[in-house]
């Protein structure tokens, strides 16, 4: 199932040339794959919806943590959480960075469609204490935090519903293209990227659910690239 999920959201933020092409190309996938999202009324509804007013908020999250993450030199990640159920916004940068080797975690964003903490671990030499923690925890810097509720959107604000519905496999595939898609909608103006990169040569984008991500896209002064060399 996640490997539908996170190959599809890729191809849609990578293909797609503005939101609306991206959503309505997410919503046909879905209805054509029955085998894996099999809420037909959910994607029913999600056809008759209109996700703009929600979607302009999310791209609003996504330049405030993007602009949180301060000047620096030379290479660092960023992860974007969707939460456990589909219900968070939050941008991050995992710490311990400095002590990866990037020509390894390139070879994992090459070669990974889902990537995990331990495809991560894989970066830092093998007597590197507490990899995890340094990663995901004590090391990590938060750049934004949000919660689906805060978007008022009835369809996607399942939490509020009296009998929550978050929509199986097919709330978490469209909560997670929603994200990505306005992880990456600053970026596709070059006076952002450059406000954005402050002073690095590449910014590398994961996007996902807890502690499985996959890679969407790379900032570097050139442009919006989707390979990580």
């Amino acid at each position: 199932m996640w490997d539908v999920i996170f190959k599809q959201v890729q191809s849609g933020v990578r293909e797609a040339q503005y939101f609306e092409q991206a959503l309505e190309n997410a919503i046909l996938f879905a209805v054509s794959n029955p085998a894996v999202f099999e809420e037909r009324e959910y994607w029913s509804t999600a056809q008759r919806h209109d996700f703009q007013p929600s979607f302009s908020v999310l791209t609003g999250w996504a330049k405030e943590g993007l602009s949180a993450i301060g000047p620096s030199t030379g290479w660092q990640f960023l992860v974007l959480d969707m939460g456990d159920c589909p219900d968070t916004f939050r941008i991050y940068s995992p710490g311990g960075q400095i002590l990866m080797s990037e020509q390894q975690f390139g070879r994992v964003l090459s070669t990974e469609l889902i990537i995990s903490p331990s495809e991560m671990e894989l970066c830092f030499e093998p007597d590197t204490p507490e990899i995890y923690d340094t990663l995901f925890e004590s090391g990590a810097s938060e750049l934004c935090a949000h919660h689906v509720s805060e978007l008022g959107d009835r369809f996607l604000g399942w939490t509020s519903s009296p009998k929550p519905d978050f929509g199986g496999n097919s709330g978490y595939f469209l909560w997670l293209m929603l994200g990505s898609l306005a992880l990456v909608e600053p970026l596709r103006d070059a006076s952002n990227r450059k406000a954005i990169l402050q002073g690095r040569d590449k910014l590398h984008l994961l996007s996902g659910y807890e502690e499985i991500f996959c890679y969407l896209a790379t900032i570097t002064p050139q442009g919006l690239v989707y390979e990580p060399d």
